[in-house]
């Protein structure tokens, strides 16, 4: 498994999106070029290597017939998860999945046209379109939103499992290391939610919603116990103060508002973030 980081997927989904749109005649009549071009690519930036066969394995043979890939954890010779691929636009057989499933044992399965992705627990005792826990659309869903919901079926020991924040060795935003983040005031200060928030805006190419900020700033962020502790509003601690920290970049005009709660960075906001720079190198 190598390091994955949420810019190396989130630059994956935007080529993605761009061949969906410029060869959808082609992907809507060829599965082959679909995993080729739109489901390959989009394992490889979740760390599976597709050409090592100790990873992943396409046309897996079974009893039961044989699914289109089967993925591999390091040094397991059982499955962790099947993928049913299909042309663009068509829909897989999920009863054929759950069957492949309960034949090997495996507990997780994804179906694909490489634009619908959707991940199932095949072992959850529930009606089958119940037992679905994750999905996204790559020409619809936010690029962020996708990174982070896709790391539960990245090339890491908590596949499968919805993560607190992501695992990850690289470098994000500006070349500038992950830190861990303790929302307590001693260690949380506002310069930094303010500094996250305005480096996110910074490099984004357009303007984002505050949800977008938020899911943006979790992806970004390792936290502790305490920065989920939800406070009165239900939300963490970590996302009630993202959310405030736009309300007070705006008074500050810092940022500004482009359409329906959609904020972009302002040159004021740029110098300013110049200078938060400049203090902590």
């Amino acid at each position: 498994m190598t390091g994955i980081a949420i810019e190396e997927i989130v630059g994956v989904v935007q080529k993605i999106v761009q061949r969906i749109q410029s060869y959808k005649g082609e992907l809507s009549k060829n599965e082959a070029l679909v995993r080729y071009s739109l489901i390959d690519p989009f394992l490889r930036s979740l760390g599976w290597d597709t050409e090592d066969p100790g990873q992943v394995i396409p046309e897996f043979s079974i009893e039961a017939g044989r699914p289109d890939y089967a993925l591999f954890a390091q040094n397991k010779s059982k499955p962790i998860a099947f993928i049913g691929a299909k042309k663009l636009g068509s829909n897989e057989d999920l009863e054929k999945q759950v069957t492949y499933c309960v034949n090997k044992g495996v507990k997780h399965f994804i179906v694909t046209d490489g634009n619908k992705w959707e991940v199932y627990d095949a072992f959850k005792e529930e009606e089958l379109h119940k037992k679905k826990i994750a999905e996204w659309k790559m020409e619809e869903d936010d690029a962020y939103t996708i990174a982070f919901k896709a790391l539960l079926i990245a090339n890491t020991p908590k596949f499968g499992n919805t993560p607190n924040h992501p695992v990850l060795d690289t470098k994000d935003l500006k070349g500038e290391k992950r830190v861990e983040v303790n929302t307590s005031p001693q260690k949380f200060g506002l310069k930094q939610v303010e500094r996250l928030v305005l480096t996110i805006l910074e490099n984004s190419e357009k303007p984002l919603t505050r949800k977008e900020i938020v899911e943006r700033s979790r992806a970004l962020l390792i936290l502790d116990d305490h920065a989920n502790k939800p406070t009165k509003s239900g939300r963490p601690r970590w996302e009630t103060r993202v959310r405030w920290e736009v309300t007070k970049l705006k008074g500050e005009n810092l940022i500004e508002s482009r359409g329906r709660n959609a904020w972009v960075i302002t040159d004021l906001g740029r110098n300013h973030l110049k200078n938060i720079e400049q203090l902590s190198s």
